[in-house]
């Protein structure tokens, strides 16, 4: 089971998702992005039937934010409640401020090609099922389908882009095309655009707060649902924090992680 409860006096906002899970990177920039406070509690196994696990979604699925007792289940519900928090309000591009049929096909291409990433990791990598089932040969070619589409239109779209902050699509597209690196169910080096657009969008101050190369960035882990505690350093990698090792860098801001159970598994 989850513990969603406060283990310290560290933020009252609290993300339960994994750190290698796109979606929940999507909630996590967020929070950078509207310098939102909030923790990471880590869901370890994601073969659990038990909704528990899930901080309560009967969908079984990731993120879910916690905020003053109560349960925000997914991305997009997560994305404006976190503004709704955010203090001074930021210009954001949602879904339906989009204007042209290009770019709202594109936010729909994004959030299709993010959850069929999820159905090729968890079907061929976790569950060890076939490739070649078509299942996943239709999921692993719709994926390849819309990289290529987003590739192609991808400056007139975001050109398209009313004023802003930050918008939905830019973020999701970023943690679409950094988790394609980072978990290599397709190569990406034949989509110039996309691996541009990822490049200029890790310079903004958000990212390079949190996930920087080099970045140290503080991590508290509760073992057993908060009965013992230690501290330390979490070494963060680009494009992913794949690997981690002890680090003795000076502490920087960031968002701070809680980790529930044994160590992460990404």
């Amino acid at each position: 089971m989850i513990d969603t409860g406060a283990a310290d006096s560290g933020p009252a906002v609290r993300i339960i998702g994994r750190s290698s899970s796109h979606f929940t990177r999507v909630a996590r920039v967020f929070a950078e992005e509207l310098a939102v406070p909030c923790d990471l509690v880590a869901v370890h196994d994601m073969t659990s039937l038990d909704p528990e696990n899930y901080a309560g979604s009967p969908a079984l699925k990731l993120p879910i934010l916690m905020s003053d007792g109560s349960a925000i289940f997914g991305v997009q519900n997560i994305c404006r409640a976190l503004a709704e928090l955010a203090h001074p309000p930021r210009r954001i591009v949602w879904p339906e401020d989009l204007r042209d049929l290009h770019s709202r096909n594109a936010q729909e291409l994004v959030w299709h090609g993010m959850q069929a990433q999820v159905q090729l990791v968890l079907g061929t990598m976790i569950a060890q099922l076939p490739a070649q089932n078509v299942y996943f040969a239709k999921a692993a070619a719709s994926l390849e389908n819309v990289l290529g589409w987003l590739d192609t239109r991808l400056p007139s779209i975001r050109a398209a882009l009313p004023p802003r902050d930050v918008s939905v699509f830019e973020v999701a597209l970023f943690c679409l095309v950094e988790h394609l690196a980072f978990r290599p169910t397709l190569p990406v080096e034949q989509y110039r655009r996309l691996r541009e657009f990822a490049q200029e969008f890790a310079t903004r101050p958000s990212r390079r707060s949190h996930t920087s190369k080099g970045q140290s960035i503080s991590v508290r882990t509760i073992r057993n649902a908060g009965r013992s505690t230690r501290t330390g350093r979490l070494h963060i990698s680009w494009p992913a924090s794949s690997t981690t090792r002890s680090s003795g860098h000076k502490e920087r801001p960031g968002c701070p992680i809680v980790i529930i159970g044994r160590s992460p598994i990404v």
